[in-house]
Protein backbone atom coordinates (compact mmCIF):
# COMPACT_ATOMS: atom_id res chain seq x y z
CA UNK A 1 0.00 0.00 0.00
CA UNK A 2 1.24 3.61 -0.31
CA UNK A 3 2.06 3.57 3.42
CA UNK A 4 4.08 1.11 3.24
CA UNK A 5 5.74 2.53 -0.38
CA UNK A 6 6.58 5.73 1.31
CA UNK A 7 9.24 3.89 3.92
CA UNK A 8 10.15 0.89 1.97
CA UNK A 9 12.05 -0.33 -1.04
CA UNK A 10 10.64 -3.05 -2.97
CA UNK A 11 12.50 -6.33 -4.12
CA UNK A 12 11.85 -8.23 -7.83
CA UNK A 13 8.60 -10.29 -7.44
CA UNK A 14 8.55 -13.95 -7.87
CA UNK A 15 5.74 -15.74 -9.20
CA UNK A 16 5.00 -18.99 -7.06
CA UNK A 17 1.98 -21.03 -8.11
CA UNK A 18 -0.02 -22.78 -5.42
CA UNK A 19 -2.62 -25.10 -7.17
CA UNK A 20 -4.43 -23.29 -9.81
CA UNK A 21 -3.59 -19.95 -8.41
CA UNK A 22 -0.58 -18.00 -9.18
CA UNK A 23 0.92 -15.97 -6.69
CA UNK A 24 2.86 -12.86 -7.19
CA UNK A 25 4.93 -12.88 -4.02
CA UNK A 26 6.55 -9.19 -3.08
CA UNK A 27 9.12 -8.31 -0.64
CA UNK A 28 9.84 -5.52 1.01
CA UNK A 29 12.79 -3.64 3.04
CA UNK A 30 11.90 -1.50 5.32
CA UNK A 31 14.72 0.83 7.53
CA UNK A 32 13.76 1.98 10.64
CA UNK A 33 13.31 5.62 11.27
CA UNK A 34 16.47 6.21 13.31
CA UNK A 35 18.98 4.97 9.70
CA UNK A 36 17.39 7.96 8.09
CA UNK A 37 20.43 10.09 8.53
CA UNK A 38 20.40 13.72 7.16
CA UNK A 39 23.40 15.71 7.29
CA UNK A 40 21.59 19.23 7.72
CA UNK A 41 23.94 19.90 10.65
CA UNK A 42 27.07 19.92 8.18
CA UNK A 43 25.93 22.27 5.29
CA UNK A 44 22.44 24.20 3.81
CA UNK A 45 21.59 23.08 0.56
CA UNK A 46 19.34 23.94 -2.26
CA UNK A 47 18.27 21.68 -4.47
CA UNK A 48 16.99 21.97 -8.21
CA UNK A 49 14.78 19.15 -9.35
CA UNK A 50 16.13 17.59 -13.04
CA UNK A 51 13.08 14.90 -13.16
CA UNK A 52 12.78 11.22 -13.11
CA UNK A 53 15.40 9.05 -15.02
CA UNK A 54 16.08 5.47 -15.26
CA UNK A 55 18.16 3.47 -12.78
CA UNK A 56 20.98 1.82 -15.16
CA UNK A 57 22.95 -1.85 -14.06
CA UNK A 58 25.34 -0.60 -12.54
CA UNK A 59 23.55 2.24 -10.77
CA UNK A 60 23.08 5.34 -12.94
CA UNK A 61 24.66 7.13 -10.18
CA UNK A 62 28.26 6.01 -8.56
CA UNK A 63 28.20 6.17 -5.14
CA UNK A 64 25.31 5.32 -2.42
CA UNK A 65 25.90 7.89 0.70
CA UNK A 66 22.66 6.56 3.22
CA UNK A 67 19.80 7.53 3.35
CA UNK A 68 18.06 10.66 3.54
CA UNK A 69 13.98 12.03 3.92
CA UNK A 70 14.40 14.85 1.38
CA UNK A 71 16.06 16.31 -1.76
CA UNK A 72 18.09 18.99 1.00
CA UNK A 73 18.94 16.07 2.91
CA UNK A 74 20.31 13.70 0.41
CA UNK A 75 22.60 16.92 -0.96
CA UNK A 76 23.67 17.56 2.63
CA UNK A 77 24.47 13.96 2.60
CA UNK A 78 26.45 13.96 -0.73
CA UNK A 79 28.57 17.58 -0.25
CA UNK A 80 29.64 16.21 3.01
CA UNK A 81 31.51 13.68 1.52
CA UNK A 82 32.70 15.76 -0.98
CA UNK A 83 30.47 15.41 -4.26
CA UNK A 84 29.02 18.37 -5.94
CA UNK A 85 27.69 16.91 -9.05
CA UNK A 86 23.66 15.29 -9.63
CA UNK A 87 22.98 13.63 -6.70
CA UNK A 88 19.03 11.32 -6.39
CA UNK A 89 17.21 9.47 -4.63
CA UNK A 90 16.06 5.80 -5.23
CA UNK A 91 13.31 3.82 -3.46
CA UNK A 92 12.21 6.39 -1.53
CA UNK A 93 15.28 6.91 0.94
CA UNK A 94 18.21 6.06 -0.89
CA UNK A 95 20.65 8.77 -1.72
CA UNK A 96 23.27 8.51 -4.44
CA UNK A 97 26.09 11.42 -5.31
CA UNK A 98 28.06 11.98 -8.24
CA UNK A 99 30.18 14.35 -10.14
CA UNK A 100 28.58 14.78 -13.05
CA UNK A 101 26.77 17.92 -14.17
CA UNK A 102 24.05 16.28 -15.99
CA UNK A 103 21.26 13.99 -15.16
CA UNK A 104 22.51 10.39 -15.62
CA UNK A 105 20.40 7.58 -17.38
CA UNK A 106 17.23 7.90 -19.64
CA UNK A 107 14.60 9.60 -18.90
CA UNK A 108 11.60 7.96 -17.01
CA UNK A 109 8.11 9.90 -16.75
CA UNK A 110 6.41 6.74 -15.00
CA UNK A 111 9.01 4.98 -12.98
CA UNK A 112 9.14 7.65 -9.72
CA UNK A 113 6.18 7.35 -7.58
CA UNK A 114 7.47 6.77 -4.09
CA UNK A 115 6.99 9.87 -2.25
CA UNK A 116 10.02 11.37 0.46
CA UNK A 117 10.04 10.02 3.65
CA UNK A 118 10.11 13.89 4.56
CA UNK A 119 7.79 15.28 2.34
CA UNK A 120 5.02 13.05 1.00
CA UNK A 121 4.14 15.80 -1.79
CA UNK A 122 7.66 15.11 -3.41
CA UNK A 123 8.30 12.16 -5.29
CA UNK A 124 11.54 10.17 -4.18
CA UNK A 125 12.31 7.68 -7.11
CA UNK A 126 10.90 4.42 -7.64
CA UNK A 127 11.77 0.64 -7.36
CA UNK A 128 13.98 1.05 -10.63
CA UNK A 129 14.12 4.88 -11.17
CA UNK A 130 15.65 8.02 -9.60
CA UNK A 131 14.58 11.62 -8.81
CA UNK A 132 17.92 13.46 -9.61
CA UNK A 133 18.29 16.98 -8.93
CA UNK A 134 21.32 19.37 -8.87
CA UNK A 135 22.04 21.55 -5.60
CA UNK A 136 24.34 23.95 -4.04
CA UNK A 137 25.47 23.59 -0.23
CA UNK A 138 26.96 26.12 1.78
CA UNK A 139 29.28 25.33 4.96
CA UNK A 140 27.77 26.36 8.43
CA UNK A 141 28.88 29.03 10.14
CA UNK A 142 31.58 27.63 12.44
CA UNK A 143 30.97 28.02 16.28
CA UNK A 144 32.46 27.41 19.29
CA UNK A 145 31.96 26.86 23.48
CA UNK A 146 33.70 26.24 26.30
CA UNK A 147 34.33 22.73 26.59
CA UNK A 148 33.12 21.13 29.88
CA UNK A 149 35.99 19.14 30.83
CA UNK A 150 38.40 21.28 30.02
CA UNK A 151 37.16 24.95 29.98
CA UNK A 152 38.50 25.38 26.73
CA UNK A 153 37.26 26.77 23.48
CA UNK A 154 36.06 24.46 21.09
CA UNK A 155 34.50 23.54 17.86
CA UNK A 156 31.22 22.76 18.07
CA UNK A 157 27.83 22.62 15.63
CA UNK A 158 25.92 24.88 17.92
CA UNK A 159 27.96 26.95 20.10
CA UNK A 160 26.78 30.27 21.13
CA UNK A 161 30.41 31.89 19.95
CA UNK A 162 31.49 33.08 16.64
CA UNK A 163 35.17 33.45 17.67
CA UNK A 164 37.90 30.52 18.30
CA UNK A 165 38.93 32.24 21.57
CA UNK A 166 35.08 32.01 22.45
CA UNK A 167 35.34 35.87 23.45
CA UNK A 168 38.16 35.27 25.89
CA UNK A 169 35.55 33.84 28.36
CA UNK A 170 36.67 30.64 28.84
CA UNK A 171 39.29 29.77 31.96
CA UNK A 172 41.48 27.02 31.39
CA UNK A 173 41.36 24.67 34.38
CA UNK A 174 44.78 24.19 35.95
CA UNK A 175 46.27 21.65 38.33
CA UNK A 176 47.57 23.31 41.66
CA UNK A 177 50.75 23.27 42.39
CA UNK A 178 51.39 20.40 45.36
CA UNK A 179 51.75 21.43 48.78
CA UNK A 180 54.64 20.00 50.45
CA UNK A 181 53.59 20.90 54.18
CA UNK A 182 55.31 22.04 57.50
CA UNK A 183 58.88 21.02 57.70
CA UNK A 184 59.13 17.15 58.86
CA UNK A 185 61.01 16.41 62.46
CA UNK A 186 64.38 16.10 60.78
CA UNK A 187 64.39 19.32 58.98
CA UNK A 188 63.11 21.23 62.45
CA UNK A 189 66.36 19.71 64.16
CA UNK A 190 68.66 20.76 61.31
CA UNK A 191 67.65 23.83 61.41
CA UNK A 192 67.84 24.47 65.29
CA UNK A 193 70.89 23.36 65.60
CA UNK A 194 71.94 25.52 62.71
CA UNK A 195 70.31 28.85 64.22
CA UNK A 196 71.12 27.95 67.85
CA UNK A 197 74.75 25.82 67.62
CA UNK A 198 76.42 26.43 64.73
CA UNK A 199 75.81 30.21 63.62
CA UNK A 200 76.70 31.53 67.30
CA UNK A 201 79.47 29.09 67.72
CA UNK A 202 80.98 31.12 64.35
CA UNK A 203 79.61 34.73 65.66
CA UNK A 204 80.89 34.68 69.04
CA UNK A 205 84.03 33.04 68.31
CA UNK A 206 84.93 35.70 65.71
CA UNK A 207 84.59 38.55 68.80
CA UNK A 208 86.07 36.81 71.12
CA UNK A 209 89.19 36.71 68.60
CA UNK A 210 89.21 40.07 67.67
CA UNK A 211 88.65 42.34 71.29
CA UNK A 212 90.41 39.91 73.31
CA UNK A 213 92.95 38.55 70.94
CA UNK A 214 93.52 40.69 69.01
CA UNK A 215 93.03 39.16 66.09
CA UNK A 216 92.31 40.61 62.28
CA UNK A 217 91.39 38.90 58.74
CA UNK A 218 90.79 34.61 58.36
CA UNK A 219 92.10 34.36 61.89
CA UNK A 220 89.03 35.20 63.38
CA UNK A 221 87.32 31.74 62.04
CA UNK A 222 87.36 30.04 65.00
CA UNK A 223 89.60 26.82 65.56
CA UNK A 224 91.13 27.80 62.16
CA UNK A 225 93.50 25.12 62.09
CA UNK A 226 91.06 22.18 62.85
CA UNK A 227 89.06 24.42 59.57
CA UNK A 228 92.00 24.46 57.43
CA UNK A 229 92.90 20.19 57.77
CA UNK A 230 89.14 19.23 57.73
CA UNK A 231 89.15 18.91 53.88
CA UNK A 232 92.33 16.44 53.68
CA UNK A 233 90.94 14.58 56.58
CA UNK A 234 87.72 13.80 54.33
CA UNK A 235 89.61 12.76 51.16
CA UNK A 236 91.85 10.87 53.40
CA UNK A 237 88.44 9.12 54.67
CA UNK A 238 87.00 8.86 51.44
CA UNK A 239 90.41 7.14 50.30
CA UNK A 240 90.23 4.53 53.01
CA UNK A 241 86.76 3.35 52.29
CA UNK A 242 87.31 3.07 48.58
CA UNK A 243 90.14 1.08 49.68
CA UNK A 244 88.02 -1.63 52.19
CA UNK A 245 88.86 0.17 55.03
CA UNK A 246 92.47 -1.39 54.86
CA UNK A 247 95.16 1.05 56.06
CA UNK A 248 97.61 1.74 53.60
CA UNK A 249 101.53 1.97 53.79
CA UNK A 250 100.78 5.86 52.68
CA UNK A 251 98.89 6.83 55.93
CA UNK A 252 101.44 4.84 58.49
CA UNK A 253 103.73 7.09 56.65
CA UNK A 254 101.85 10.47 57.89
CA UNK A 255 101.12 8.63 60.95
Amino acid sequence: NNTRRSCCATMAGQRTAVGTVVLLLTSYTCAKPEEWHNDLSIANCTTTALGCFDNLFPSALPQREGTADSYKGCASNCFSKGYLGVAGIINGQDCWCSHSDEPLGPPNSKGCDLPCIGDADVMCGGTRAFNEFSFKCNPPAQTFACSSDTNTCVQTVDGPFHSPTCDETCQATTTPTPSHGPLGLSSKILLIASCGVIIPYFLFGAMYLKFVKRQSGTDLVVHKGFWTILPGLIKDGVVFTIGGCKPSAILYAKM
